[in-house]
């Protein structure tokens, strides 16, 4: 949508409210403030939000558990904090989940394992995801994530590829 634009400013609510929008992408803009809770508004068809490589701040909204469509979902490369949302769970069709370069720690709540794991282990709910990128790689981890194909440190430019077919 508006990728790669020197957008400035925050992400517009209204976006979310777009009915016919089902891919919102603002990477690699100079975007800050939060993600809007608004984004769980977005159309149920929408398959891709991709807000990467910008200047955000806060946590990811739990709302973005009811886009159910969503296959890709990059976070990647922002000043996000705090758990990663049980209601990722919820995102059954996703092929791509990017989570690195931010500032998420601990653990994903115990009533999803513990760690990222459950997104790996249950075969029935995520049998298509091909890429999964956390901050797992330190020592101990921000992250935990056995399971990820690609473990990134302190930069995206700190990454290790555990699968290099993925990408």
């Amino acid at each position: 949508m508006t990728q790669q634009n020197a957008l400035l400013g925050t992400i517009s609510r209204e976006f979310f409210h777009l009915k016919n929008l089902t891919s919102l992408d603002v990477a690699i803009n100079q975007l800050t403030g939060t993600i809007p809770s608004e984004l769980g508004s977005m159309s149920r068809d929408t398959d891709t939000v991709r807000v990467s490589f910008n200047n955000l701040t806060g946590t990811i909204p739990s709302e973005v558990g009811v886009l159910t469509a969503l296959t890709a979902l990059d976070f990647q490369l922002n000043d996000l904090v705090g758990t990663i949302p049980t209601e990722l769970g919820r995102l059954t069709d996703l092929l791509y989940l990017n989570l690195n370069d931010n500032y998420f720690t601990g653990t994903v709540p115990s009533d999803m394992t513990g760690s990222l794991d459950v997104i790996c282990d249950d075969v029935e709910n995520f049998f298509q995801l091909q890429s999964l990128w956390a901050d797992c790689m330190m020592d101990p981890p921000e992250v935990e994530c056995s399971c990820c194909d690609v473990c990134c440190g302190d930069s995206v430019a700190y990454c290790n590829n555990m699968n290099s077919s993925l990408l």
